[in-house]
């Protein structure tokens, strides 16, 4: 291969032949030999790139996983940059954990107001129903109050609507005077008033936040309501 290569490349550029070409014929001879050796040279850099692993060939780009970890972080909580969502966020840890506080409580009350029925268990779960059959029936209408309304002037009234019907309810068990049809009664007060603050509270997101932020937002809202 490399004496036809040679050989054709003497006869294309002797100089008897092309007589303007001013190299002697031993010259000739050499240049392509070195195209020969070049030719050769590149073949092998090819070869024993494709025989490499991937990894090698590419530089290792991944981030720390301190810089992973601090970059989770911050993604996490954007939302509590804004300063009027981070106060709402506070309050709602504060009132989300008095409310499971007193369903807690409520459920303790009404086992112990109904010691040795044949149908505790039954009423246990009445005043769970009783709770939440406003929210399930007129849960609707309460997205409209809340939608028509100013939000923020509904979320105050209804959290100090719940904490009055929290305070008379301990004020009826520590006095000793409460009765299991009181028990009836302030759940369904209670699942009322949370027939309107529920939707209000997650409307009320959208005016804090903006677009970008909106999705973390509402997913620290439903980290606080189911945790």
């Amino acid at each position: 291969m490399e004496q036809e290569v040679t050989s054709r490349f003497n006869k294309s550029y002797d100089s008897n032949e092309r007589p303007g070409f001013s190299c002697s014929g031993e010259s000739a001879r050499r240049i392509p030999m070195a195209l020969v050796s070049a030719t050769k040279n590149a073949s092998k850099a090819i070869r024993s790139r494709r025989n490499k692993p991937q990894s090698e060939l590419e530089p290792q780009t991944k981030p720390d996983l301190r810089v992973r970890l601090r970059g989770g972080i911050r993604s996490t909580f954007t939302a509590l940059k804004i300063r009027n969502y981070r106060l709402y966020f506070v309050g709602q840890v504060v009132s989300v954990s008095g409310t499971w506080m007193q369903n807690v409580a409520q459920a303790w009350l009404v086992l112990k107001l109904t010691k040795g029925m044949s149908d505790s268990s039954v009423l246990l779960g009445s005043v769970t129903a009783a709770q939440f059959v406003p929210m399930l029936v007129a849960g609707p209408w309460g997205g409209v109050i809340a939608d028509r309304l100013d939000k923020r002037k509904i979320l105050m009234g209804t959290q100090l609507s719940a904490g009055l019907l929290a305070g008379v309810l301990a004020i009826l068990t520590f006095g000793g005077v409460i009765k299991l049809w009181e028990v009836f009664a302030l759940a369904f007060l209670l699942g009322c008033v949370n027939m309107i603050d529920v939707p209000t509270r997650q409307a009320f997101v959208l005016e804090m936040v903006d677009r970008h932020t909106l999705p973390n937002a509402v997913s620290l809202n439903s980290v606080v309501m189911q945790s």
